[in-house]
């Protein structure tokens, strides 16, 4: 069931605009929520994946940014609609990973 909410369908500038503003928006929620005192590590193991999530949203804030510029100059080929989906997977795979994170300070 995940997977058929995770398949992206984009086709046009307005679409891949909105998806990516969305997944944007929906990152640096997160990454917020890892620079909270509330979900602080309490073990090396917990301090590892919170430092490779943060690098991971980091990263991916980069590559939303440039996309972003991309989509709005208007320079939407259909490579770049793959980058996009394949962005918008690997987003969706780092909040999964965060949600994870969060799940095991609270079990």
């Amino acid at each position: 069931m995940e997977s058929t909410r995770a398949e992206v369908k984009i086709t046009d500038l307005n679409t891949s605009a909105l998806r990516v503003e969305r997944s944007y928006n929906n990152l640096l929620q997160f990454k917020t929520k890892l620079n909270s005192y509330l979900y602080e590590p309490t073990t090396y193991k917990q301090y590892t994946m919170r430092e490779e999530l943060a690098r991971g949203v980091n990263n991916q804030l980069k590559v939303h940014l440039e996309l972003l510029n991309t989509i709005k100059a208007g320079e939407l080929v259909s490579e770049t609609i793959v980058i996009i989906k394949s962005q918008l997977r690997t987003a969706k795979m780092l909040e999964d990973g965060i949600t994870k994170y969060i799940m095991s300070l609270n079990g």
